[in-house]
């Protein structure tokens, strides 16, 4: 399906077209488990935000394409990411940064003052070292040496370091999502990172960006 006929799907399945109110209330309604915790999945939809917004989400992917299709029900609009990129992750990070900009201009951005600590990660992540009193138990554990002799030889190659630029935020799990860009000398990469309400970072992915 190309992007125009699934945004077409989209757009009947907000104007109720194509179900009854019964089946999209099925359709879309939480499942808990036995216990009453939550799973935020539906009938084959995971159930999310971006920036306070509600939202339903499925993707797909086959070896050489990814796709991303993410309805937004209290803005009667949907967002829908196709690539034939299947090395890294890039359709999520795009969808929550097109959401932003189109319906939440101006918010759901990292604070500015965060910009220069990722950065300086960043920077120590190219010589292959962290501050680890910046990460949780979790995060420690993912940086082994190996781990990070891998960041050294990876980004190194990118050369000089020029700019790091918040992209988007939204909460996601009880952790805070905060996504960056980052300019080096021969290359660009985008930053996909997760923070706990105490600040520090559960997650600090890089990944390759056009």
């Amino acid at each position: 399906m190309t992007p125009s006929d699934l945004a077409k799907w989209d757009m009947a399945f907000l104007q109720h077209k194509l179900l009854s109110a019964h089946s999209w209330d099925e359709f879309t309604r939480e499942v808990k488990l036995r216990n009453g915790d939550s799973t935020h999945y539906a009938l084959g939809l995971t159930l999310g935000e971006i920036g306070n917004m509600p939202t339903f989400q499925h993707g797909g992917e086959v070896s050489g394409f990814i796709t991303s299709n993410t309805v937004l029900p209290t803005r009667n609009a949907a967002v829908v990411v196709l690539s034939n990129e299947d090395v890294v992750n890039m359709v999520g990070p795009i969808s929550r940064e097109i959401a932003n900009t189109l319906f939440l201009p101006g918010a759901g951005e990292p604070p500015a003052s965060s910009v220069s600590e990722v950065r300086k990660i960043l920077t120590g992540l190219q010589a292959g070292r962290i501050d680890r009193s910046l990460f949780t138990s979790n995060a420690n554990a993912y940086f082994t040496a190996q781990a990070l002799h891998d960041c050294r030889i990876s980004l190194a190659a990118l050369g000089r370091l020029k700019t790091v630029t918040a992209a988007g935020e939204n909460l996601r799990g009880g952790m805070t999502h905060r996504s960056y860009r980052a300019e080096f000398a021969k290359r660009n990469v985008q930053l996909n990172i997760y923070v706990l309400p105490d600040g520090k970072y559960e997650q600090f992915l890089v990944l390759a960006s056009s």
